[in-house]
């Protein structure tokens, strides 16, 4: 997917010079926004704006960019020097996978909201801010299980229903809850079928059902990474309030990791991908635990169970 914003940033970076001083280089995308380059060279966002604006409260301990109201500012466009009152928004971030995002971002809130008044500039703003704040946290999944719970949902055939069904709590027992069923999403990277299990995920009595996911990832250049798979996500979805919510437990998932850049094989996740039943997979007897022990999990070889492929019947 193409990023109108990014691409004129980059060129923009090749074609600057070191004579620009104290001034912004940038470029025209929209009748309100331009993309540049800001002095101390962050990729930024500059929106038309007047002098009231320089007298919003500034907003405060933002996370990964700054922001400045009403400013008035040189800026450089088509090699022409001239001034100008904007809105300015720069990501200070200096991984590549977080700029793109910044520039995804902004790019779909402008191209999308009718209302571009300075109130949901700020609350964007701050949304963007918190979803950088997470990166400090630490990770409560690895990349590889991040993937694959997002790759079930971009590949789904009712992607709505998915997101919607995705868990919000980062210890939760299932990755997803419907009704009645209480579904988990494993992956493996070498050639066995094995997982790891809690004891709660396949003897649980909140649901009537338990299912397992199961799918091989082997890592690959040519493959999605976690930010291409939240955009195609995003692309599917019509609802700005799960496009959010997946946006924010992709960041809180991730804390730490949010930046690494693995990539995994598209074709091989789509090849193995397996609906397991609970009650197929062996499982410790609660009748012989002895008291007071919890917090049980074990490993299993699921290489002889019979699974079901992952299409639309079978979803529905």
């Amino acid at each position: 997917m193409t990023c109108k914003s990014k691409d004129i940033f980059n060129k923009l970076f090749i074609d600057q010079n070191e004579s620009v001083d104290d001034c912004y280089l940038i470029e025209k995308v929209d009748d309100l926004f331009f993309v540049g380059i800001s002095p101390d060279g962050h990729p930024s966002f500059l929106v038309v704006g007047t002098n009231n604006d320089f007298d919003l409260q500034p907003i405060k301990a933002l996370s990964g960019i700054i922001v400045s109201f009403g400013q008035d500012c040189q800026v450089i466009t088509n090699e022409m020097k001239s001034t100008g009152i904007f809105n300015i928004i720069s990501c200070t971030e200096e991984s590549i996978e977080l700029r793109d995002f910044f520039f995804r971002f902004f790019e779909d809130y402008f191209y999308n909201e009718r209302d571009l008044n300075i109130q949901n500039l700020k609350s964007q703003i701050e949304n963007l801010s918190k979803l950088f704040s997470y990166k400090k946290n630490k990770s409560t999944k690895s990349i590889m299980g991040l993937w694959s719970e997002l790759y079930v949902i971009a590949k789904s055939n009712n992607p709505e229903v998915w997101a919607d069904k995705w868990h919000d709590q980062p210890r939760s027992t299932f990755d997803f809850t419907f009704s009645r069923i209480g579904l988990d999403i494993k992956s493996f990277g070498s050639h066995s079928r094995e997982h790891y299990f809690a004891l709660e995920q396949l003897n649980n009595q909140s649901v009537e059902q338990t299912l397992v996911l199961s799918m091989c990832l082997q890592e690959n250049e040519d493959g999605d990474s976690v930010f291409d798979l939240l955009d195609i996500i995003k692309s599917r979805l019509n609802s700005d309030i799960l496009i959010r919510k997946i946006e924010k437990q992709v960041f809180k998932l991730a804390g730490k990791n949010i930046t690494n850049t693995k990539r995994f094989n598209n074709d091989i996740a789509k090849s193995t991908i397996l609906i397991l039943k609970g009650k197929d997979i062996p499982c410790i007897d609660r009748q012989a635990i002895p008291p007071l022990v919890s917090d049980i999990k074990f490993k299993v070889d699921c290489n002889s169970i019979e699974g079901t492929i992952f299409n639309a019947e079978n979803q529905n």
